[in-house]
C-alpha cells in the first residue's frame, strides 16, 4: 500500500514539472514571444541573429566631437570583409588576393579556416577599397569602420557606454525595439546625452546561415544602414583635442595617480579640457569618478572668497595691518611679519583671514555664503536647463554642489570661523566651481 502511494506521488509531482515546463515552453514559443521576460525580449528577432553572422561597420550610436569638429572617442579604420564563400569562387578569389597583394593560398587558408567574415585592416588603402568595390561582388566589401579609439581623450569627462538590460528599459519603457543588447551611456556626457545619441540603426553587412555555418540563401549578402538623414547625431563639445591630450600627458609624466586639472576659456567659462585620474579600466568602471566635479575642500584659494566679501563690506582699508606673527587662531607662531590686506593675500596670511571673517559674520551672518555664491562655488557650475523636451537637463554627469557652512551654530564658535575662512572645516567646492570662479574674477566678475 505505502508503495503504491509512493508510486502516485512521484507520478503527480513528475506530472507537474512536466505541466510546468510545458506551460513554459508555451509562454517561449507562442504567448510572449516578442516580449518575454520583465526586460521585453524578443525571441523572434533573437532567434533570426542566432542564425545571423553580420559585420558591424558602425553601431550607429551618436559620436562627440571636440570644438574644432574632430571625432573624440571614435575613428575610421579602412578595411576588407571577405565572407567565406568566396573561396568557392576561384576567379573571384584570384582577383581579390591580386588587389589585396596577398598570394591567393594563404587568403583561401584564412576564408577556410573561419566560419564568419573575414575582416583585413593591415595596409588597405583607398585604392584598394575602390579596386575591390569596383569587383561588385556581393562576397567582397571595402568599408571605413567606425571604431572606438584606443587612446580615447578626456573619458572621465565623455564617459563610457555599457549593455545593462535593466537600465536600459527603465529608462526608457517606451522604446521596445531597442535590442536588450543596446549599449547605453552609463558615466559622464554618455549618460546625460544619451537619449540624445540612441542608435536609430546600425551599419552592417549580414547573412543568414544553418548550423554549420554555410549561407542559408545563397550568396546574398545584405547591407542595412540608417535610413534617416538626421541620424546619428553628433554632440560638439567646447573640448580642445590638442589642448586635451597636452594636459592628459602632463599628468602622466607629473605622477599624478589621484586628482586631475580643468582648463577654461575666460571669455566663456568654457571648457577647453578636463582630465581626472586614476585612469578608467573595465575592471574599475563601477568606482569611475571625475574629481574634477568632486566637492573637496579647497584650502588656501576660499580665501579669494573672503577677499571679495571684505571688498564689499569695505573692509579692504590700505592702512589697516595684521599681525601675521599669529596663527590661525591668534597664538605666536613668528614665521612671517606684519602685513597690510595686499600683501596678507599674496602670502597667504591664515591670521589675517581668520580675523576678516570674524568681522564679516559681525556685520552680516550670511556674508560669506553669498559672496561664495555670486562666484559660483555653491550651485553646480555645468550648464543646467531646458533642452528640447528635457527638462532641468544637467550638462556634468554626477557633478556635486558647494558648500560653506555645515552647521549654522559655527557661526558663532571662533575656531569654526577661523577653519572656514581658510577653506577648511565644512567648506567644499569642486576643481571645476573654482576655475571657473578664477575665470568670473577675471572677466572682471561676470558669472
Amino acid at each position: 500500500m505505502r508503495k503504491k502511494r509512493r508510486i502516485q506521488w512521484t507520478g503527480a509531482i513528475i506530472f507537474i514539472l512536466l505541466l510546468g515546463l510545458l506551460m513554459r515552453l508555451a509562454e517561449i514559443q507562442l504567448f510572449f514571444t516578442e516580449s518575454f521576460s520583465k526586460l521585453d525580449i524578443n525571441l523572434i528577432q533573437e532567434s533570426v541573429k542566432q542564425r545571423t553572422e553580420e559585420v558591424v561597420i558602425s553601431d550607429g550610436r551618436g559620436e562627440f566631437l571636440d570644438r574644432n569638429g574632430q571625432a573624440l572617442l571614435t575613428k575610421e579604420q579602412p578595411a576588407v570583409i571577405l565572407f567565406p564563400f568566396l573561396q568557392y569562387d576561384l576567379p573571384r578569389l584570384q582577383q581579390t588576393a591580386s588587389i589585396l597583394e596577398m598570394e591567393e593560398d594563404e587568403l583561401k587558408k584564412q576564408l577556410t579556416e573561419t566560419k564568419k567574415p573575414l575582416i583585413l585592416k593591415d595596409d588597405i588603402t583607398k585604392k584598394k577599397l575602390k579596386d575591390i568595390n569596383d569587383m561588385k561582388y556581393s562576397g567582397v566589401y571595402g568599408v571605413y569602420m567606425k571604431e572606438k579609439d584606443k587612446k580615447r581623450l578626456a573619458l572621465h569627462t565623455l564617459g563610457f557606454t555599457s549593455e545593462n538590460p535593466e537600465l536600459l528599459r527603465k529608462r526608457y519603457p517606451d522604446k521596445k525595439e531597442l535590442s536588450i543588447r543596446t549599449e547605453i551611456g552609463t558615466f559622464g556626457l554618455e549618460s546625460t546625452f544619451d537619449e540624445f545619441l540612441l542608435p536609430e540603426q546600425d551599419t552592417k553587412l549580414l547573412y543568414h546561415v544553418d548550423g554549420r555555418g554555410n549561407p542559408l540563401f545563397g550568396m546574398d549578402v545584405k547591407y542595412t544602414a540608417e535610413a534617416h538623414s538626421f541620424y546619428p547625431l553628433q554632440v560638439q563639445t567646447t573640448i580642445d583635442e590638442d589642448m586635451q591630450a597636452e594636459m592628459e600627458k602632463v599628468l602622466k609624466d607629473q605622477g599624478v595617480e589621484k586628482g586631475g586639472a580643468v582648463l577654461l576659456d575666460i571669455e566663456s567659462s568654457s571648457v577647453l579640457a578636463m582630465a581626472s585620474t586614476p585612469n578608467v579600466t573595465s575592471k574599475n568602471r563601477h568606482e569611475a569618478r571625475n574629481y574634477m566635479l568632486t566637492a573637496i575642500a579647497p584650502g588656501s584659494v576660499f580665501k579669494t572668497a573672503v577677499l571679495a566679501a571684505a571688498i564689499e563690506k569695505n573692509l579692504d582699508q590700505p592702512q589697516t595691518m595684521y599681525d601675521c606673527r599669529k596663527n590661525l587662531y591668534g597664538e605666536p607662531e613668528g614665521k612671517q611679519e606684519v602685513l597690510n590686506l595686499t600683501d596678507s593675500f599674496s602670502q597667504s596670511c591664515n591670521y589675517t583671514f581668520a580675523a576678516l571673517a570674524e568681522k564679516l559674520i559681525q556685520t552680516d551672518d550670511q556674508i560669506i555664503e553669498k559672496t561664495a555664491a555670486k562666484l559660483g562655488l555653491i550651485d553646480r557650475a555645468g550648464w543646467e536647463g531646458d533642452v528640447y523636451h528635457k527638462q532641468h537637463f544637467k550638462q556634468f554627469d554626477r557633478e556635486e554642489t558647494g558648500s560653506v557652512w555645515g552647521d549654522k551654530r559655527d557661526k558663532h564658535v571662533k575656531k569654526a570661523i577661523a577653519q572656514t575662512a581658510i577653506g577648511q572645516k565644512n567648506v567644499k567646492t569642486t576643481p571645476l566651481q573654482i576655475a571657473n570662479m578664477m575665470a568670473t574674477i577675471a572677466r572682471g566678475g561676470e558669472r
